[in-house]
């Protein structure tokens, strides 16, 4: 009986409306499963009377109780879910603009380039380093873009995804200031 009734509530389940890393959301695309999303979706499926909204109530704080319970209402996301610890691509790129184009933190990357050419200069430099270097302005810039345009929290892998686009886009001014 239970079997059957969940049969009948994945059929109704809609997709989700709009997958950010794929664009209109379609099956075979994959399922973009960080918090904010996962809570979007779980409120459409509320919307769409397919999720309980007590049941949901219960584990709205513990994204993995939380995603289980909606691949429970929608067993067609099963295999298409974001590995947990895969960086978030999009939102990264968008950190990355974002902490290059404002001016307050472009003024705490000089300081970290200008740190970085001196361990270059001296021979201490490595990537692992740099990185972890530019780690510092990326919790500055999601602090920041968090204030301004409302972000959830950023996992670890993502930070590490923009600290190495932002030392890849700063190498340059790097090195020029090392005298490489």
């Amino acid at each position: 009986m239970r079997v059957a009734r969940l049969e009948k509530q994945a059929k109704r389940a809609p997709m989700p409306s709009f997958d950010y890393a794929k664009g209109p959301s379609a099956r075979g695309a994959e399922w973009n499963s960080t918090p904010a999303r996962l809570r979007t979706y779980a409120k459409e499926l509320i919307d769409a009377k397919v999720l309980n909204p007590r049941e949901a109530a219960r584990v709205w704080k513990d994204d993995e109780r939380l995603t289980a319970l909606i691949l429970k209402v929608n067993p067609a996301l099963e295999g298409m879910a974001r590995k947990a610890g895969a960086e978030d691509k999009i939102l990264g790129d968008e950190l990355v603009l974002y902490i290059v184009n404002e001016s307050g933190l472009y003024r705490k990357a000089k300081a970290i380039i200008a740190n970085q050419a001196k361990h270059m200069m001296k021979g201490r430099w490595n990537r692992a380093g740099g990185v972890k270097g530019f780690l510092h302005l990326v919790n500055d810039g999601v602090q920041s873009y968090r204030k301004e345009f409302g972000l959830p929290a950023v996992d670890k892998a993502t930070k590490e995804y923009v600290a190495g686009n932002l030392l890849d886009h700063y190498m340059e001014e790097i090195e020029d200031e090392a005298g490489l």
